[in-house]
């Protein structure tokens, strides 16, 4: 199965609250952010609530239909901190030198952003953290890694305390410059469009120079509480993925949760307790299979919308627009018209 195939709900509240801020500040509700996700209380509710990388993406463009602003990346990354790390920033920082922090970083990213892997190299006098998407983002990927190169620029000149200076940055996308990007030339290090890779890129003299805030305690602390992190989120992606690999059918059949725990060998009140634990449901993860499904038959297929409502188990296309329309503010018809050829990415 390729990682682009798991369910991965490990996307931190941190994250999606910076998108909230954001868009509270511009007159627009939180729960109208989360209408029709089943998120609102888990968000609101929980320090430790997270996300799938699915509703994180429909949160984030949400928010860019809301407020008007295709530059949401850029906002969100400029607000972005240390603490938006959480235990990852903490252990960067705490580093004995930014080499060490960054390999901390690299392990422990799963843990904030499963679906980015980076790629730590040296390239003549310049240190370089290349950052790779394991994972299809769809049409908000260039937001995600404009977000993740701004976050990751401000952490590393957070946690280097004066070791170098923001003109010493640059950031690298492998996408077209877009329009919005000259509203923040401003506020952004040197940026570089249409590049193989997505980096970024500062001086490699200050990789071993020691860091004011080195702590090895707080190090070993942070990486103890980040290990166990990595084994609860391994279980529930497992759990995950077995429930899912059970749900996926060519025939279009989706089965319920009694007949799905059989297959797995597990009565249906263990089922819902290991769901429980992990903090999912049922009806999450099958509203996340046909949501991907009925995006893929709209993008891959020339199936009509009533054809595709069919394939799926809806009773009309009626209902089916519904829930097309929770799940992506859009219309299947539309989101067909604005997503062919392309599927709604940016041609690299």
């Amino acid at each position: 199965m390729r990682s682009d195939d798991v369910y991965r709900p490990a996307i931190p509240l941190t994250y999606v609250q910076l998108v909230i801020d954001y868009v509270a500040r511009n007159g627009v509700a939180g729960e109208t952010l989360m209408q029709g996700l089943g998120l609102s209380r888990s968000l609101l509710g929980s320090a430790d609530a997270r996300v799938s990388r699915h509703d994180a993406g429909a949160i984030l463009l949400r928010a860019i239909k809301l407020t008007g602003n295709p530059g949401m990346g850029f906002e969100i990354g400029l607000a972005s901190s240390i603490t938006s790390h959480g235990l990852v920033g903490y252990g960067l920082m705490a580093s004995s030198t930014l080499r060490e922090g960054i390999a901390f970083g690299d392990k422990f990213l799963p843990t904030r952003l499963p679906y980015l892997r980076l790629d730590f190299y040296v390239d003549g006098d310049q240190a370089v953290v290349s950052v790779l998407d394991v994972a299809d983002l769809g049409i908000v990927r260039n937001q995600t890694f404009e977000f993740f190169l701004v976050g990751v620029y401000r952490l590393l000149l957070q946690s280097a305390f004066g070791l170098f200076q923001e003109r010493d940055v640059e950031l690298w996308c492998d996408y077209p410059q877009p329009k919005y990007y000259g509203l923040y030339r401003a506020r952004l290090p040197m940026m570089r469009f249409g590049k193989a890779s997505n980096q970024v890129r500062f001086p490699a003299a200050v990789l071993d120079m020691p860091l004011p805030a080195a702590n090895a305690i707080a190090v070993a602390q942070a990486t103890a509480y980040l290990k166990r992190e990595l084994v609860i989120l391994g279980e529930t992606e497992d759990l995950l993925a077995r429930v899912r690999a059970v749900l996926v059918n060519p025939d279009g059949r989706y089965p319920g949760l009694e007949e799905v725990a059989q297959k797995l060998n597990m009565s249906p009140r263990t089922m819902r307790r290991k769901m429980a634990k992990h903090g999912i449901s049922f009806r999450k993860i099958l509203d996340d299979v046909l949501r991907r499904e009925a995006i893929t038959l709209l993008s891959d297929t020339a199936m009509s919308i009533e054809q595709v409502a069919d394939r799926l188990g809806y009773s009309d296309a009626a209902n089916f627009t519904r829930a097309f329309h929770r799940w992506t503010m859009s219309t299947p018809s539309a989101y067909r018209a604005g997503n062919s050829g392309e599927g709604g990415r940016t041609s690299r």
